[in-house]
Order: structure tokens, then C-alpha cells, then sequence
């Protein structure tokens, strides 16, 4: 391997693109109002798209993505460290389908959309907490660096 190579390897952050929940105070009141309290603050909340080891060239998603209450799963399940509300959207898929072939690499081999509500432990039964009956929007794209302490800084 060339020094130039061995470089860019070493140095290498990965990229993360993710889209904001722009309802994300309805969203969360919904899942407070069922008990839930340790909960992700609105302005974090979140569909990460692409989280990404290797840097790769993002080209911008334009537009708002709407979740429609019949793509959203019937209960919030653990997903790793976090409970999260998993949903299906074509348009989110294709935008994570485009992430990959601008050069994205993954740890799991499909994606899974979801946004995180939580992680914090919780007693409660997430059999019993009802999913939103209202439309979650998506938008405000970002593409950044990867940050591998990102826990860090969730409120």
C-alpha cells in the first residue's frame, strides 16, 4: 500500500447521514403520555440513513419524507442499546440504497429504518405502548463525519 493510501485509511472518520424528525415533540409526547419518560430530547430524534466506517461523497437528499401511521410497526422494540419505533418507507430505503452506491459501508447486512425513542432502561411492557396515529415527518438532511462517541452527546 502507498503512503497516500495508507493515510486516507488511517485518517478516515466514515460518514453518517441521517434525516431529523421535524415533529419530533408530537412524537415524543406520544410516547411520554403512555409512560415512557426517559426519552430522547424532540430536537435529537432521528432516522439515521447511513452510518458509514468508510468516508464516502454524499450527494443531498432534497425534501421531506412522510411516514404514514400503517408503516410504522405495531410496538417500539430494543434495537441494540436504544428502544426504537422501526418503520417501512420506500423513499427512506432508496436514499440509504443511494448511500451505498456512492460508497457506503455497513456493520449489518440490511438496513433497517428507524427512529430511536429512547435509551434508557424502562419497565414498561413496549407490547402495551400504541404506536402514533399521525403522519412523522422527516427532513433537514445532514451529512457528517463520523462521530464513534455519539452517545456522548445525546440529552
Amino acid at each position: 500500500m502507498d503512503l497516500r493510501k495508507e493515510l486516507e485509511t488511517e485518517n478516515d472518520k466514515g460518514t453518517y447521514v441521517s434525516l431529523k424528525v421535524i415533529n419530533g415533540e408530537e412524537l415524543i409526547n406520544h410516547y411520554k403520555r403512555q409512560g415512557l419518560v426517559d426519552t430522547i430530547a424532540p430536537h435529537e430524534l432521528h432516522c439515521t440513513v447511513a452510518y458509514s466506517k468508510k468516508s464516502f461523497v454524499h450527494e443531498p437528499f432534497i425534501g421531506t419524507v412522510t411516514i404514514k401511521p400503517g408503516d410504522i410497526e405495531a410496538h417500539l422494540c430494543k434495537l441494540g442499546d436504544g428502544i426504537v419505533m422501526k418503520f417501512t418507507n420506500t423513499d427512506i430505503l432508496a436514499v440509504n440504497k443511494k448511500c451505498v452506491d456512492e460508497g457506503a459501508i455497513s456493520d449489518y447486512t440490511t438496513y433497517t429504518p428507524h427512529i430511536s425513542i429512547s435509551y434508557g432502561n424502562t419497565s414498561l411492557d413496549l407490547n402495551n405502548l400504541v404506536k402514533p396515529d399521525f403522519d412523522i415527518l422527516l427532513g433537514n438532511e445532514t451529512t457528517e463525519p463520523l462521530n464513534l462517541d455519539w452517545k456522548d452527546k445525546v440529552e
